[in-house]
């Protein structure tokens, strides 16, 4: 409290009257219309006084004529609106920034998709190499196979001449 007990809202009615400054000082502190100062006068008889001679613009009275609750009424309605203005507005950069990663990772996609799309083709050289050399092996697999069976073939007619060769030796030489 100031001089006389006054408040900044009877100072504001005493000396001058803009509406934004007296709405704004009740937006702050509602409760200010109704308390009286050292002479027991509150801003709302002010109002009275200054209506009467026409010192006081309308939006001046009718918001002193509003009682306290109903600016307090304001007050809590204009606070959940920024609220909810600040809700949206934090969502709505939220989905930017959603937005803006789906973007990135669509680019993403594409830019891998371009690479495999190179890359198949060299993919799939690489894969008929691979299938060439399998058959390759595969046939020298059987050549293989059919080289021991051949071999072991020979092994045995080799076994067998020696066995009569040995065996014509032996009658050869009983026979002396």
């Amino acid at each position: 409290r100031g001089h006389d007990g006054c408040l900044p809202l009877h100072m504001i009615m005493k000396l001058g009257r803009s509406s934004d400054i007296v709405i704004a000082l009740l937006r702050a502190y509602p409760a200010a219309a109704d308390e009286a100062d050292e002479n027991g006068l509150t801003p709302r008889h002010y109002v009275s006084k200054d209506a009467e001679i026409g010192k006081i613009d309308s939006q001046t009275a009718e918001a002193l004529r509003c009682p306290a609750p109903c600016w307090e009424d304001r007050v809590i309605k204009d606070r959940s609106a920024k609220l909810h203005d600040l809700s949206i507005q934090d969502l709505e950069l939220k989905i930017k920034c959603i937005e803006g990663m789906i973007k990135k990772r669509n680019d993403d996609i594409a830019s891998t998709s371009m690479r495999i799309k190179k890359l198949m083709p060299i993919v799939e050289e690489r894969k008929a190499e691979q299938l060439k050399r399998l058959q390759t092996m595969r046939k020298q697999t059987i050549s293989t196979k059919k080289i021991q069976n051949y071999l072991a073939n020979v092994e045995s007619r080799i076994e067998k001449i020696n066995s009569t060769l040995l065996s014509r030796k032996n009658d050869s030489f009983d026979r002396r």
